[in-house]
C-alpha cells in the first residue's frame, strides 16, 4: 500500500473512533499498514536522520515539508512511538492534531 493512502485510512480509523485507548489504536489493521507503507517507502529506518523538532511540527509545516523533511519527521514520530517512552503516543498525537491528514495530502 502507498504512504499517502496508509496514512490517509490511519487518519480515517481515527475520525471514527477519537477516544480510543492508544493501545487498542496502535493494534488496528490501518496502524500496521502506516508502519508497513512508511517501512517500504524508505521513509523510516537506520539511514534516516532524526528530526530533533519533530513534536513541534504543525500540519501547516507538513504540509509543506521537503520530502526529505518529511521522511526525517516521520522515521522520528514512529520511532517515538514505538521505542520512546517521552512520546509513546506520538502517531495517535499526529493523527489528533492534523499532521497525518497534512502528511497524506503532502504526499498525494
Amino acid at each position: 500500500m502507498e504512504l499517502s493512502k496508509a496514512a490517509t485510512e490511519l487518519v480515517d480509523e481515527y475520525r471514527r473512533s477519537p477516544g480510543a485507548e492508544p493501545l487498542g489504536f496502535t493494534r488496528t489493521a490501518a496502524y500496521r499498514q502506516f508502519i508497513e507503507a512508511a517501512e517500504q517507502a524508505g521513509f523510516t529506518g537506520p539511514e534516516v536522520e532524526m528530526d530533533s523538532e519533530f513534536s513541534d511540527r504543525s500540519p501547516e509545516w507538513v504540509a509543506h515539508a521537503s520530502e526529505e523533511e518529511l521522511r526525517r519527521y516521520l522515521h522520528t514520530l514512529i520511532r517515538a512511538d514505538r521505542w520512546n517512552t517521552d512520546f509513546p503516543t506520538a502517531v495517535l498525537q499526529a493523527c489528533s492534531g492534523g499532521q497525518l491528514g497534512a502528511l497524506a495530502a503532502n504526499l498525494a
